[in-house]
């Protein structure tokens, strides 16, 4: 309603604006930008909400992080780009934690909604089921049955988010583009593998 009352009675129509939670995003003209963002504080300031300077920022050729990803505003085009996995270190298996899962296990954070990217949270929400096992959060039980299987997903989910970058950050392929999908289970019905196929050659 704000953008709605400042476009008819400032005349700013080359301003957009998108709420993401508490977050608000606003592009467009650098006039209109920021006459609508003084009306947005003046508001939020007559109905009690503060937005501290602190708490703003804009977006630039230099990268920034929101919302667990980088962000860059170059020449008109929003880009993003993909944190880095490498510096993710787990430690040692038998003084892993279920907090520590938890906080790897959150970095891979839904960017793309690619294959790759969709892996590596699928592995990431299998450790956090195996780390739940756990009966404290910040205490490491030695000898337990979760931790080696839990750090195998997670360097899953490191391998498959670094293809994400590679493969599809550049040209991205979506679930929703995949034609055939083979689910194959050895005898003992105990294992599982992909096989993603183009829908155009058939060749995996």
């Amino acid at each position: 309603m704000v953008i709605e009352k400042a476009r008819s009675l400032l005349g700013y129509h080359k301003v957009s604006i998108v709420p993401v939670m508490n977050d608000f995003l606003l592009w467009g003209d650098p006039r209109a930008v920021e006459a609508v963002e003084r009306l947005l504080l003046k508001v939020w300031q007559a109905t009690g909400f503060q937005c501290p300077l602190a708490k703003r920022t804009s977006w630039g050729e230099s990268p920034t992080r929101w919302l667990g990803s980088h962000w860059i505003w170059c020449d008109g085009s929003l880009k993003l780009v993909r944190p880095q996995g490498a510096d993710i270190a787990l430690g040692n298996v038998e003084g892993l934690t279920k907090r520590r899962v938890f906080q790897v296990a959150g970095r891979f954070t839904e960017i793309s909604g690619g294959v790759n990217e969709s892996l590596a949270r699928a592995h990431a929400d299998c450790a956090r089921v195996l780390a739940s096992k756990a009966s404290t959060w910040d205490v490491a039980e030695p000898g337990n049955d979760w931790a080696l299987p839990a750090s195998v997903h997670l360097g899953l989910s490191l391998k498959y988010w670094e293809q994400a970058a590679i493969l599809e950050d550049a040209e991205l392929c979506l679930l929703t583009g995949i034609k055939c999908i083979i689910a194959e289970v050895d005898a003992s019905a105990g294992g599982y593998g992909f096989v993603w196929k183009d829908s155009d050659s058939g060749s995996p």
